[in-house]
């Protein structure tokens, strides 16, 4: 990988898809706004009439206007579809409303709570908490441990090398500190198709400069490696040479050794 290379150089940073945890939720509140924004433009553009027909199907289904009192609010045809389909994809109430509110104007605008209101009516179902927190935590295509070798050298970093926390009910930190950016990108692969990766290096002294690795994995998936934690023993699913072969080399790879 060329060696130790100063922070904010070439290929340094933070990379693509960082999302929950902790730190710079709200500075990056635009760019989360504009990510939902966008969505909603390209669906528009490339979905238009599979929007059009999905806002006819739930606009049958809403209750008639009042022809006395306050008027109620709606989003004109065919935004309602397409916030429905943008809560469909993991987008929150409010990051549907500014996206959607952003194009329909003032006159039509709706807040998180009238939006619910409205998807209820229109027979939306809606996420529980609990799987809701999971989808905005974890942004992106999330896949579980391809296999049991791919499983023991996980099992094998957390053990040795790297800290894991649980953040919520839902996602699970596995943290990596080292002066090695090889090592680091290394491990970060091994992680890259299941979680959100963060990758950056602090400065300690002059010639001294430290890499943390920050994987945030779907606790529903990777939770076997708690127990792993707690027991620091070869787990139990370990079986063929090949899979205790991986485990040992990813524990000698994080500076261990044989007795």
């Amino acid at each position: 990988m060329g060696g130790q290379r100063v922070p904010g150089g070439v290929g340094i940073g933070v990379s693509v898809g960082l999302a929950g945890g902790d730190g710079g939720e709200k500075g990056s509140e635009k760019g989360l706004i504009a990510d939902a924004l966008t969505a909603l433009r390209q669906l528009l553009e490339e979905s238009r009439e599979e929007i059009e027909a999905m806002d006819t199907r739930l606009r049958k289904k809403l209750p008639q206007p009042r022809k006395k009192g306050r008027k109620r609010v709606n989003y004109p045809p065919p935004y309602l579809g397409a916030a429905a389909r943008l809560y469909a994809m993991g987008y929150n109430y409010a990051k549907v409303c500014r996206a959607v509110n952003t194009l329909v104007g003032p006159q039509h605008s709706m807040n998180e709570d009238t939006l619910r209101n409205r998807l209820v009516e229109a027979g939306v179902k809606l996420r529980n908490p609990s799987e809701a927190v999971r989808m905005a935590t974890l942004k992106g295509q999330r896949k579980p441990p391809k296999n049991t070798v791919q499983k023991a050298l996980a099992a094998a970093l957390v053990q040795t090398d790297a800290a894991l926390r649980t953040k919520g009910k839902t996602m699970l930190e596995l943290i990596l500190n080292t002066p090695h950016e090889a090592y680091a990108r290394t491990i970060a692969k091994i992680f890259q198709e299941h979680g959100t990766i963060s990758l950056g290096a602090r400065r300690y002294t002059e010639k001294y400069y430290e890499w943390q690795l920050i994987v945030r994995l779907d606790l529903k998936d990777w939770g076997f490696l708690i127990d792993c934690k707690k027991s620091m023993r070869v787990p139990s699913f370990i079986k063929t040479e090949e899979e205790l072969r991986a485990y040992l080399a990813m524990v000698l790879a994080c500076e261990g050794h044989i007795k």
